[in-house]
């Protein structure tokens, strides 16, 4: 599908799209081939790429906050006194096997042949 056919069935700004595709591209998500038949198609079948996969390529930042990335610097939590990092890594842990069980299979037709988000 091409970039113009995509923004007009989805009714998406061109430059964001494209900005979009770039990146799912360069995460091997996506790929493009040029000419009258060209466009953009998944480079894998809709039920081995994850709503996870999706995010890690498309965003900048993964974590729920910043103190969970481990670069981040913190005297609190080098100190081991922050009780709000270890439930917050928690959280990140449960929306990332969450994102990760949703493949775009299951979202867009409710089907999964191993997984279902609940498991």
């Amino acid at each position: 599908m091409s970039t113009g056919q995509l923004c007009r069935q989805e009714e998406l700004p061109k430059q964001f799209t494209y900005k979009i595709l770039k990146k799912l591209e360069r995460a091997g998500l996506v790929e493009s081939s040029r000419g009258a038949d060209g466009g953009y198609r998944l480079s894998a079948p809709l039920e081995s790429v994850s709503l996870w996969d999706l995010l890690r390529a498309v965003e900048a930042e993964e974590a729920v906050a910043p103190c969970l990335d481990p670069a981040y610097r913190c005297q609190w939590m080098e100190e081991e006194r922050c009780g709000v990092h270890s439930r917050l890594w928690e959280i990140q842990r449960g929306i990332q096997k969450q994102l990760c069980a949703c493949t775009l299979q299951w979202l867009l037709f409710g089907v999964e042949e191993n997984l279902s988000p609940q498991d």
